[in-house]
């Protein structure tokens, strides 16, 4: 199947704005596959972040397949963090754009998915999307709903499932004002694009079949493979985004229902100081709860250079 891995400073940044220094070389998946970093054909697929606008203008993603953009250690659009003007410490050591804590701004990074969504949403290619954006880790953020611990490492480390992380689901056909409450984690989104493309499932292959018996063997435990397997009850396959009526043809969202001026994406505040409620006048659910953080939570652990983390 077409895919394509677009990630901030591939090929040394000569390509993106963010220049020599923006690349995250663990942050390139595909390269941990011999079958892939081991093939100059199937490297062909890599590229640098902004190759991904130059490749939609020209309608060079094909027919369909799947696209991964990454950001990286830089900023892309020059943006400014908000309160950099009061903490030198933020405005030197945030700046990345891949909202990955301890080096990135939230805003910032931001600003770069809603370049993609409005390349995408402004393509020939709108029509026939699915664009998730999640996050792959949760280290430095707080969640007062305690994790579901599906499996340990030798060591007894927690393996899944750890902190929540957000996930959304922006297509056409994906319903609106809605949270879904379905159980989910990383793979809900394989057994999506499984389901798409009509794929096998990777839990369900010979050689991860047998890793699976070996690990109740070894370490007597379940789930220390993929669980993409369309009757695996544990994860969901993200449907329940979606629109039965859009699906079917009606009411389909045009691109507006996505897209945001250029100019209120690389300017800070967008819309105020609460955007929320002036803007898209959403009041949040858990805004009334009492969520009792811990004293000692930083979200931003570098900009304290004494402090531990």
């Amino acid at each position: 199947m077409n895919w394509g891995w677009y990630e901030e400073g591939y090929n040394d940044g000569t390509a993106d704005t963010g220049g020599v220094g923006a690349y995250i070389t663990h942050h390139n998946a595909p390269q941990y596959f011999g079958y892939i970093a081991a093939n100059t054909q199937i490297n062909t697929h890599l590229h640098t972040y902004n190759q991904f606008f130059t490749d939609i203008a020209a309608k060079h993603l094909g027919s369909g397949g799947v696209f991964y953009i990454k950001g990286g250690f830089q900023n892309q659009y020059k943006m400014t963090p908000l309160n950099a003007a009061n903490n030198a410490n933020v405005l030197k050591d945030f700046v990345g754009d891949d909202d990955h804590e301890g080096y990135s701004d939230s805003q910032i990074s931001e600003a770069l998915v809603a370049k993609v969504i409005n390349a995408i949403a402004n393509s020939e290619y709108w029509d026939q999307c699915a664009i998730i954006v999640s996050w792959d880790d949760s280290e430095g953020t707080y969640d007062h709903v305690p994790p579901a611990i599906l499996a340990y490492d030798p060591n007894n480390t927690q393996l899944t499932r750890g902190a929540r992380v957000p996930l959304l689901m922006i297509s056409p056909y994906a319903k609106t004002h809605v949270v879904s409450h379905e159980v989910g984690d990383t793979n809900s989104i394989i057994k999506f694009i499984n389901l798409v493309f009509n794929l096998p499932a990777l839990e369900n292959l010979p050689d991860e079949q047998d890793a699976q018996q070996a690990g109740k063997q070894v370490y007597n435990q379940d789930n220390l493979g993929p669980m993409d397997d369309p009757n695996n009850p544990l994860s969901g396959d993200l449907t329940s985004a979606f629109s039965i009526s859009r699906l079917r043809g009606q009411d389909i969202l045009p691109p507006s229902y996505v897209t945001i001026l250029d100019s209120d994406i690389t300017k800070l505040p967008q819309w105020g100081t609460n955007p929320l409620k002036t803007h898209l006048h959403i009041t949040p659910t858990d805004s009334r709860r009492t969520n009792n953080i811990p004293k000692d939570f930083n979200p931003r652990p570098s900009s304290q250079p004494n402090y531990p983390h």
